[in-house]
């Protein structure tokens, strides 16, 4: 099962790596932190922060903070993601 993961290749060609695909996943499946996901069989311990630092650049911080409510983040936690990735987020200028 392992050599079938490491075949797979770079997930930067997996199907379907986007922004819109992965936020439908998470409401789908009402993905909160501490849970994990499961690809091919192989748990990942799901990190709402390394998410929103990985896609920060494909939305401004306005949409980062509706999508942050739309899933049901804690207002705290909210706040601390949407400052800690707030220079990396798209500019809403342009």
């Amino acid at each position: 099962m392992m050599q079938e993961a490491l075949d797979i290749g770079s997930l930067d060609n997996f199907p379907k790596r986007d922004i819109r695909y992965a936020l439908n996943v998470i409401k789908e499946h009402n993905v909160k932190s501490k849970k994990q996901l499961w690809l091919g069989g192989i748990p990942f311990k799901f990190e709402l922060s390394t998410f929103v630092k990985h896609y920060a650049s494909e939305r401004t911080y306005s949409e980062w903070r509706q999508i942050l409510k739309d899933i049901g983040t804690s207002k705290s936690n909210m706040e601390r993601i949407l400052t800690s990735y707030k220079k990396l987020f798209k500019d809403s200028t342009k």
